[in-house]
C-alpha cells in the first residue's frame, strides 16, 4: 500500500520472491542482511516522499525511477500474473 491505495496484492512469499512495484523493491531493498555486511542493491527514492492524495495523478509517480509514462491518471490494479495485481502504469 503506498498513500492509502493498494499497489501491490499478492501473497507474501509471491511478493518477497517475485516483488513487481518499484516500491516494494525500494522498501525491501533497506531490509539489512542477516550477514552484516549491509544491504544489497540499495534503491533510494528521489524526490519528497508524499504528493497529495487528492491529486487524480498516480500517487507514486514523483518518487517513481522509472516516470517514463503517463502518471497523470491513477493506475489501474491489473493482473500480471495468476493471483498478483499490480497498479503500474507500466504493467498497462
Amino acid at each position: 500500500m503506498y498513500l492509502g491505495k493498494i499497489v501491490e496484492l499478492v501473497d507474501k512469499k509471491e511478493l518477497f520472491e517475485h516483488t513487481a512495484h518499484p516500491y516494494f523493491k525500494a522498501l525491501f531493498s533497506a531490509i539489512p542482511w542477516l550477514d552484516g555486511k549491509g544491504f544489497k542493491d540499495r534503491i533510494i527514492l528521489q524526490s519528497g516522499p508524499l504528493v497529495s492524495t487528492d491529486s487524480h495523478g498516480c500517487r507514486f509517480g514523483p518518487r517513481c525511477l522509472y516516470r517514463l509514462m503517463k502518471y497523470d491518471s491513477e493506475p489501474e490494479l491489473l493482473p500480471i500474473a495468476q493471483q498478483h495485481y499490480i497498479s503500474y502504469h507500466l504493467f498497462e
